[in-house]
């Protein structure tokens, strides 16, 4: 079992966020220099960006940044990090639905290596370090960005990462922090180790790994990381046999039975004043559990945490397994826009159920192509199949670097699909299963099957006029449908 590490572009000239200003109490001044610290200020507020970055159709790789991105080139530290995506021509932030940021990973090579030292998926969790602490920065740092960019339409967007810092100068003479990296997946296959996602179907909804300690240090800050349908991850101490953290996905619309399963939610953060102390060699685990009503073949169980490492001395001072003031947090990120123009749904809700009482020619083939499945596809009647048949789905879309799978859904999955998706459904007799991401990409670097075709096999059992409806899970606008004739 791996150890739990603790390691020590063009500019878009835009505003500070309102959400860092609400974190920093508006107290704070703005550089004059961007992402660099102004000499003539003490604590301030920094923007650094990233970009301009094009976001083709279908975009879902993971990519990395230059041999260096925007850092504070001083000697200081970081007292807070609040990262985003928004429009490079505009400066808003685009809709999840649309565009946006799957996971941002923040590596600073000088420092720590290949480990990160923060890390945000679309739900944008910001970073507070508490008081009296700060992560070091210097003009030797050499930050890395690890980025996956996920666009949902058929349409391209430009846009920019920014990462909004709150800094102060050396002389402040905080306690050092440094990351702690802990992901449940990547500890139990290390070929896992930039993509490092699980079914949870095959490896259980609750996801655990185990992580031996390497120094003396006083945990200050936890946050967790889900994907959709994760419900939570939770940090357990082995040595004290106690919980320690529980991050919680919370829903932005908790009363919308769509948000299940959705990019639409937030995670909870430990309180300013949440602590625990871990010596050398104990042992610490983490725990990501996962809806298991629906398929999600596409899991993380992750936790990032700032740590301070202690002296000899000072862990003389501390009473062993003390617990922490407690094992709940809170949301402290801004949720996301609101949907604003549903590709699908609204005005033409029910158009896509309503063509199913019809039956087209019989096929054993379905071309997808160009963000649409044919034949079967929206206001295409479904093709006739019999139970037995072998439908290929081919994805043709997969020679522009183009994923898309073939997903079932509850008939008649017409609805708007907004910030959330249509739930997938299990496999059965009258649900087709999935395929998963056809398409080809670097290996651990996507998750495409490295295939573009996949066969459905239409069950023996099928009944009649059963009506086999299915979605593109990474653009859930896209539906089709077949129906059983014998």
């Amino acid at each position: 079992m791996r150890k739990a590490v603790l390691v020590a572009a063009i500019t878009l000239v835009a505003a500070i966020s309102p959400a860092v200003r609400a974190m920093a109490g508006d107290s704070l001044p703005t550089s004059r220099f961007g992402c660099q610290p102004d000499p003539t200020l003490q604590a301030q507020l920094l923007h650094c960006t990233y970009g301009p970055l094009v976001v083709t159709p279908g975009t879902n790789m993971i990519l990395l940044g230059p041999v260096t991105i925007e850092s504070p080139r001083a000697e200081g530290y970081i007292t807070s990090f609040a990262p985003n995506l928004v429009l490079a021509a505009t400066g808003e932030v685009p809709p999840i639905h649309e565009v946006h940021l799957h996971h941002g990973v923040w590596i600073n090579a000088a420092k720590t290596g290949t480990t990160p030292f923060f890390a945000t998926g679309e739900e944008k969790t910001r970073s507070q370090i508490p008081d009296g602490y700060g992560y070091r920065t210097s003009a030797t740092d050499a930050w890395v960005l690890n980025y996956m960019l996920h666009n949902l339409t058929a349409s391209a967007y430009t846009v920019m990462i920014t990462y909004d810092l709150t800094w102060v100068p050396a002389s402040a003479g905080l306690k050092d922090v440094v990351p702690v990296w802990l992901d449940a997946v990547a500890n139990n296959d290390s070929t896992k180790q930039l993509y490092p996602v699980y079914d949870p179907a095959q490896d259980g909804t609750g996801y655990t790994s185990s992580f031996g300690v390497d120094r003396d240090a006083e945990i200050v800050w936890v946050g967790g990381h889900v994907h959709p349908g994760g419900l939570r991850d939770e940090l357990f101490s082995e040595t004290c046999g106690q919980p320690l953290f529980t991050s919680n996905a919370v829903p932005n619309d908790p009363a919308n039975p769509r948000t299940l399963g959705s990019w639409d939610y937030r995670m909870t953060v430990t309180n300013p004043d949440w602590r625990f102390t871990v010596h050398r060699g104990d042992r610490v685990s983490v725990t990501g559990y996962y809806d298991n009503s629906h398929p999600w073949y596409e899991a993380m169980a992750i936790m990032f945490a700032w740590a301070h490492p202690l002296t000899p001395a000072e862990m003389q001072a501390r009473t062993p397994c003390t617990p922490p003031t407690s094992t709940t947090g809170s949301v402290t990120d801004p949720p996301n826009p609101p949907n604003q123009s549903p590709v699908f749904g609204g005005a033409n809700e029910g158009r896509f159920g309503a063509q199913q009482s019809q039956v087209g020619s019989a096929t054993t083939s379905v071309a997808i192509r160009g963000f649409d499945y044919s034949p079967g596809g929206i206001g295409q009647p479904p093709p006739a199949v019999h139970p037995g048949d072998h439908i290929v789905f081919t994805n043709y879309d997969a020679a522009g670097s183009i994923f898309h799978s073939v997903t079932s859904c509850v008939n008649p999955c017409d609805g708007d699909y907004g910030q959330s998706y249509p739930l997938a459904t299990w496999p059965s007799a009258t649900q087709v299963g999935d395929s998963g991401q056809l398409g080809y990409g670097p290996p651990q670097a996507t998750a495409s099957v490295q295939r573009s075709a996949w066969t459905y096999i239409v069950p023996a059992g099928a009944p009649n006029n059963t009506v086999l409806t299915y979605f593109c899970r990474i653009h859930p606008f896209m539906r089709g449908s077949l129906k059983v004739v014998q």
